[in-house]
């Protein structure tokens, strides 16, 4: 009888041992996903912290990747508080200074519309963004010093420092692009609907070329918006103007329709009137 309660105790005991066994198994493992768990959860937050940076811009790149496209193509670093208004009061040398006495040179080139044979201007698109200053004297300038053997490195070398030296005392006209200020309201990336109904008229000027819609703004300063090529998507009509002119005029209800974007705002500072 001893031996079989010896026995029984002894099979007992074994059971309990492996059912603690067992708990203390279950418990590791539980544990073990708990950490395992913590673990997965810390590294996704910090693969999501990591792309949050790699994404997220500082203020500095968002500031110097701001860029304005108009759709004439141009990229801009920045659009800067200047307007028409303001640079038409000042000189060469003080646009120079106010370009940091840092500037390219252009001859014709995509900053004009209106010119097909010649035209010369100055701008910095980086400390002056979105406008280019033309000079006549300079073209004219060009063509002696062209005339008289110059390479065209040498012709412009002399007319860049024509301009730092003060010789060239005012330009003839401005022209704004690449969503450039004319002021406050207007940009020369803005539709033709958009600047009609600021400017309050929708009048357009003579057609100058087949691809040429342009629209007189009669504010201060005085400015004409050229805009992108309409040919074949508004038609013409001749119309005798107030002077006597005959021309032809792009039809005005087309041309709201289709609403073509401004590439260009030319501002005439010399008495000559473009438009």
């Amino acid at each position: 009888m001893k031996k079989l309660i010896a026995i029984l105790l002894t099979i007992i005991f074994m059971l309990a041992l492996t059912a603690c066994g067992s708990e203390s198994s279950n418990v590791e493992s539980a544990k073990e996903k708990e950490t395992a768990a913590a673990t997965t959860e810390a590294a996704t937050e910090q693969i999501t912290e990591a792309e949050t940076e790699a994404v997220t811009p500082t203020e500095a790149e968002t500031t110097a990747n701001k860029a304005a496209s108009g759709s004439d193509g141009f990229n801009l670093p920045f659009i800067s508080d200047h307007t028409a208004a303001e640079l038409i009061k000042y000189n060469v040398s003080e646009l120079v200074a106010l370009m940091g006495n840092d500037f390219d040179l252009e001859r014709c080139g995509k900053r004009l519309v209106h010119y097909s044979d010649g035209g010369l201007c100055f701008y910095n698109d980086k400390t002056l963004p979105g406008y280019a200053f033309f000079l006549n004297e300079a073209e004219a300038d060009l063509h002696s010093l062209q005339e008289a053997g110059k390479s065209d490195d040498e012709a412009f070398s002399e007319i860049k420092e024509n301009i730092l030296s003060g010789k060239y005392k005012d330009y003839d006209f401005f022209s704004i692009y690449g969503g450039a200020k004319y002021n406050n309201e207007i940009t020369s990336n803005m539709g033709y609907v958009e600047i009609s109904e600021i400017t309050g008229s929708y009048e357009l000027g003579p057609i100058i070329g087949p691809t040429a819609m342009r629209q007189p703004i009669e504010l201060e300063p005085h400015a004409t918006v050229w805009y992108e090529s309409v040919e074949g998507k508004v038609s013409y009509e001749r119309k005798e103007t107030e002077q006597g002119g005959i021309y032809d005029f792009y039809n005005i209800e087309e041309a709201k329709t289709v609403n073509p974007k401004a590439i260009k705002i030319e501002v005439v500072k010399n008495t000559q009137q473009i438009h």
